[in-house]
């Protein structure tokens, strides 16, 4: 059984239309489950006792700005003030070995005074 021409597009109008129709429907609904309440969820109050323990699906993390600044402070109170003058013999030591150095560079420069480099 063939079907004549001039219904093929009406045919096809018509399951567009169908599919249009359904997927409409299908996306309100989607939109619209959110709204509903979920029957297993717990019907909790504020000041409610629960009867479970729950637990949350992520771990979720908050910095306190004024703990941290309080313990920053406490931090920096428990550090004793230590200040020690400088080491007068360490400056001393260093002060001789410069004295050594520059002795050795003058014996150098004096016994190499006679020589000559000749240059290319």
């Amino acid at each position: 059984m063939s079907v004549p021409l001039f219904k093929e597009p009406l045919r096809r109008k018509i399951y567009f239309l169908l599919l249009l129709v359904a997927s409409i429907f299908l996306a309100l609904v989607a939109l619209w489950i959110p709204f509903f309440p979920d029957p297993s969820a717990p019907s909790l109050k504020e000041g409610m006792v629960a009867q479970h323990d729950y637990r949350a699906p992520a771990a979720i993390t908050y910095e306190s700005v004024v703990l941290t600044e309080q313990r920053r402070d406490a931090a920096e109170r428990a550090v004793l003030p230590i200040y020690t003058l400088p080491d007068t013999r360490l400056a001393r030591q260093q002060l001789e070995r410069l004295r050594v150095v520059l002795a050795y560079i003058n014996s150098v420069r004096s016994t190499c005074s006679g020589y000559h480099l000749s240059g290319p």
